[in-house]
């Protein structure tokens, strides 16, 4: 070429694979910004959030989703029908959802809250294109329900698959069943109302007796309820899973009362140490014994014979420092 001649830059070749080509637009300042956040963003992913995003297509799919926010359509009824019968080979067929995504010109952010990866619906997709589903929990399914236990539900297709089943919502499902097969508190109560009865003294006896291991034989505080026939919700407010009581138990087997903390009893407890407490069966034993409220015990003692701070001072005031 002639030195006079002026060089001509060469013009791009238009592979139509670039986001800007297949716009047919020139990026906006907005969008160089976005794309320049994205490059942050992306520096700081490292593989494991790079994989967590769908690898670099998602990448991609994601940075067209941000520099395009008018490519996102709404996810209709039409689609949420035609993605159902994919299943997981045909999401795979089409390059995983961010592979359908692209296809169906949708945002994979969308895409992910209506359909997952194995084919089946999420919650939000199923409540969209089944509407008349939320059907009422009547007690008639719960008992169905509560005969099928873990198996059974896990032959169903699990919590989701029995709510498809029968027709309910997933989400009001859970408030009434476990995956595990048991009902909930909630599912309880309706099945059963009657067994609601009040809290005996004699039961809180009995209960005081069980400790861990008789809990854990009736079934945990669940099965205890049941057995009893009180609510498990009530039930925890007199017993704990380790078979202690709590304080409103002690107070029911107290009906005096407890009584106030005296310089005398701090005295003896700061002598105790760590044995002398267990020995007394733990904080709840030696406010038994004192007959005192075992949380006004553990203001003045820790489980590990130590006095509190509240305590030292009681005695410091006493004129009696601890030994």
């Amino acid at each position: 070429m002639p030195s006079s001649s002026a060089q001509r830059p060469l013009a791009p070749r238009n592979t139509g694979n670039h986001p800007e080509q297949r716009s047919g637009n020139a990026i906006s300042a907005t969008q160089r910004s976005a794309s320049d956040a994205m490059l942050r963003q992306w520096r700081a992913l490292g593989r494991a959030g790079i994989e967590a995003a769908g690898g670099l297509n998602g990448l991609v799919r994601l940075g067209e989703d941000q520099l395009y926010p008018d490519r996102r359509v709404g996810i209709t009824d039409a689609m949420l029908r035609q993605w159902a019968t994919l299943g997981h080979a045909g999401i795979e067929a089409a390059g995983g959802l961010n592979g359908l995504a692209r296809r169906d010109n949708v945002s994979v952010g969308a895409l992910r809250t209506y359909l997952r990866a194995d084919g089946t619906l999420t919650q939000r997709g199923e409540d969209q294109l089944y509407p008349d589903r939320r059907v009422v929990i009547t007690d008639a399914m719960l008992r169905q329900w509560a005969t099928l236990g873990r198996a059974g539900i896990e032959a169903a297709g699990g919590l989701n698959g029995l709510a498809r089943r029968d027709n309910v919502s997933v989400g009001a499902l859970r408030n009434y069943l476990r995956a595990d097969g048991t009902l909930t508190q909630r599912g309880e109560d309706q099945l059963y109302p009657d067994r609601r009865v009040g809290i005996t003294d004699a039961m809180v006896r009995q209960w005081a007796t069980l400790g861990r291991a008789g809990i854990e034989t009736a079934g945990g505080l669940n099965g205890l309820a049941g057995q009893y026939g009180v609510s498990v919700a009530t039930l925890r407010t007199y017993l704990r899973a380790d078979g202690t009581l709590t304080q409103r138990g002690e107070d029911r087997l107290d009906p005096g009362g407890p009584v106030g903390i005296i310089d005398a009893m701090v005295r003896q407890w700061a002598t105790l140490g760590r044995a002398g407490i267990e020995a007394a069966g733990g904080l709840n034993g030696l406010a038994r014994q004192y007959n005192v409220s075992v949380t006004t015990l553990r203001t003045y003692l820790r489980a590990d014979g130590t006095l509190t701070q509240r305590g030292e001072n009681r005695l410091r005031e006493a004129g009696t420092r601890p030994m």
